[in-house]
Protein backbone atom coordinates (compact mmCIF):
# COMPACT_ATOMS: atom_id res chain seq x y z
CA UNK A 1 0.00 0.00 0.00
CA UNK A 2 2.67 2.43 0.69
CA UNK A 3 4.78 1.27 -2.67
CA UNK A 4 1.92 2.39 -4.50
CA UNK A 5 1.27 5.90 -2.41
CA UNK A 6 4.85 6.68 -3.01
CA UNK A 7 4.81 5.91 -7.05
CA UNK A 8 1.80 7.71 -7.21
CA UNK A 9 2.53 10.50 -5.53
CA UNK A 10 6.44 10.60 -7.13
CA UNK A 11 4.33 10.29 -10.68
CA UNK A 12 2.66 13.37 -9.86
CA UNK A 13 5.31 15.10 -8.83
CA UNK A 14 7.02 14.16 -12.27
CA UNK A 15 4.59 15.18 -14.63
CA UNK A 16 4.37 18.43 -12.83
CA UNK A 17 7.92 18.86 -13.02
CA UNK A 18 7.34 18.16 -16.53
CA UNK A 19 4.44 20.72 -17.33
CA UNK A 20 6.90 23.49 -16.35
CA UNK A 21 9.35 22.71 -19.33
CA UNK A 22 6.78 24.42 -21.34
CA UNK A 23 6.16 27.84 -22.27
CA UNK A 24 2.60 29.00 -21.86
CA UNK A 25 2.03 29.23 -26.37
CA UNK A 26 1.18 27.10 -29.23
CA UNK A 27 2.94 26.61 -32.44
CA UNK A 28 -0.15 27.42 -34.74
CA UNK A 29 1.49 27.05 -38.15
CA UNK A 30 5.12 25.54 -39.36
CA UNK A 31 6.19 24.60 -42.69
CA UNK A 32 8.58 25.63 -45.27
CA UNK A 33 7.29 28.86 -45.70
CA UNK A 34 6.08 30.72 -42.41
CA UNK A 35 6.64 29.60 -38.49
CA UNK A 36 3.73 31.26 -36.10
CA UNK A 37 1.54 31.37 -33.02
CA UNK A 38 1.94 32.61 -29.84
CA UNK A 39 4.37 32.17 -26.41
CA UNK A 40 5.01 33.59 -23.09
CA UNK A 41 6.85 33.16 -19.72
CA UNK A 42 3.60 32.78 -17.22
CA UNK A 43 6.64 33.34 -14.26
CA UNK A 44 7.40 36.91 -16.33
CA UNK A 45 4.19 38.02 -18.38
CA UNK A 46 5.58 41.42 -18.96
CA UNK A 47 8.95 40.80 -20.36
CA UNK A 48 8.80 40.22 -24.75
CA UNK A 49 10.65 37.42 -25.60
CA UNK A 50 12.16 35.99 -28.86
CA UNK A 51 11.04 32.77 -29.92
CA UNK A 52 13.48 30.30 -31.24
CA UNK A 53 12.91 27.67 -34.29
CA UNK A 54 15.58 24.84 -34.56
CA UNK A 55 15.74 22.20 -36.95
CA UNK A 56 16.36 18.52 -36.07
CA UNK A 57 20.15 18.53 -36.52
CA UNK A 58 20.04 21.11 -33.38
CA UNK A 59 20.78 24.48 -35.70
CA UNK A 60 18.84 27.61 -35.15
CA UNK A 61 16.61 28.02 -38.32
CA UNK A 62 14.68 31.47 -37.34
CA UNK A 63 14.70 33.87 -34.14
CA UNK A 64 11.56 36.15 -33.63
CA UNK A 65 10.04 37.87 -31.54
CA UNK A 66 6.88 37.40 -29.42
CA UNK A 67 5.30 41.12 -29.70
CA UNK A 68 2.36 40.98 -32.35
CA UNK A 69 -1.08 41.57 -31.48
CA UNK A 70 -3.52 38.13 -30.49
CA UNK A 71 -6.75 37.47 -29.15
CA UNK A 72 -7.45 38.49 -25.36
CA UNK A 73 -7.45 34.64 -24.97
CA UNK A 74 -3.65 34.84 -25.26
CA UNK A 75 -3.88 38.03 -23.42
CA UNK A 76 -5.53 36.11 -20.38
CA UNK A 77 -2.89 33.38 -20.64
CA UNK A 78 0.14 36.18 -20.54
CA UNK A 79 -0.71 38.00 -17.92
CA UNK A 80 -3.30 40.41 -19.42
CA UNK A 81 -0.51 40.90 -22.55
CA UNK A 82 -1.99 40.04 -25.81
CA UNK A 83 1.27 41.09 -27.75
CA UNK A 84 2.39 37.84 -27.34
CA UNK A 85 2.22 36.46 -31.25
CA UNK A 86 5.14 35.52 -33.50
CA UNK A 87 4.98 35.08 -37.04
CA UNK A 88 7.88 34.90 -39.90
CA UNK A 89 9.32 32.84 -42.79
CA UNK A 90 10.33 29.67 -41.73
CA UNK A 91 13.92 30.29 -43.68
CA UNK A 92 15.20 33.74 -44.97
CA UNK A 93 18.73 32.61 -45.09
CA UNK A 94 19.74 31.80 -48.80
CA UNK A 95 22.79 29.05 -48.64
CA UNK A 96 21.27 27.36 -45.63
CA UNK A 97 21.61 23.37 -46.49
CA UNK A 98 19.37 21.65 -44.82
CA UNK A 99 18.50 18.12 -45.85
CA UNK A 100 15.57 17.71 -48.29
CA UNK A 101 12.93 15.27 -46.36
CA UNK A 102 10.61 15.22 -43.44
CA UNK A 103 12.61 17.00 -40.83
CA UNK A 104 11.39 17.98 -36.52
CA UNK A 105 11.61 21.89 -35.76
CA UNK A 106 11.45 22.29 -32.28
CA UNK A 107 10.20 25.82 -30.99
CA UNK A 108 11.49 27.54 -28.13
CA UNK A 109 10.48 30.47 -25.94
CA UNK A 110 13.47 32.20 -25.05
CA UNK A 111 13.24 33.91 -21.13
CA UNK A 112 14.82 37.11 -19.50
CA UNK A 113 17.54 34.69 -18.20
CA UNK A 114 17.94 33.10 -21.44
CA UNK A 115 16.91 29.90 -20.42
CA UNK A 116 14.79 27.98 -22.95
CA UNK A 117 10.98 26.84 -22.66
CA UNK A 118 9.65 24.63 -25.59
CA UNK A 119 5.67 25.93 -26.25
CA UNK A 120 3.31 23.83 -26.84
CA UNK A 121 2.18 22.51 -30.43
CA UNK A 122 6.24 21.77 -30.76
CA UNK A 123 7.96 19.58 -32.32
CA UNK A 124 6.09 19.72 -35.94
CA UNK A 125 7.29 18.41 -38.61
CA UNK A 126 7.62 19.99 -41.84
CA UNK A 127 9.38 18.47 -44.91
CA UNK A 128 12.28 20.59 -46.07
CA UNK A 129 13.01 20.76 -49.98
CA UNK A 130 11.62 21.48 -53.73
CA UNK A 131 8.78 18.63 -53.23
CA UNK A 132 7.19 21.09 -50.34
CA UNK A 133 6.58 23.92 -53.21
CA UNK A 134 5.10 21.58 -55.78
CA UNK A 135 2.43 22.86 -55.42
CA UNK A 136 2.94 25.34 -52.00
CA UNK A 137 0.66 26.29 -49.17
CA UNK A 138 -0.72 29.95 -49.90
CA UNK A 139 1.70 31.39 -47.86
CA UNK A 140 4.44 30.33 -50.48
CA UNK A 141 3.56 33.45 -52.89
CA UNK A 142 6.97 34.58 -52.50
CA UNK A 143 9.20 31.37 -51.43
CA UNK A 144 12.85 32.71 -50.31
CA UNK A 145 15.74 29.77 -49.05
CA UNK A 146 14.36 26.57 -49.72
CA UNK A 147 13.63 25.00 -52.78
CA UNK A 148 14.24 27.75 -55.16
Amino acid sequence: MKKSFFAAVGLVAALGAASNAFAAGNLEQAHICVVSGWACDEADPSYTGSVLVYHSDGRLIRKLTANHYREPGVGAACGGNSYRGFAGELDTTPGQDFSDGYHNVRVYFERRNGSLLEIGGSPRVVLFGPAQLSPGPNECANPRGWGN
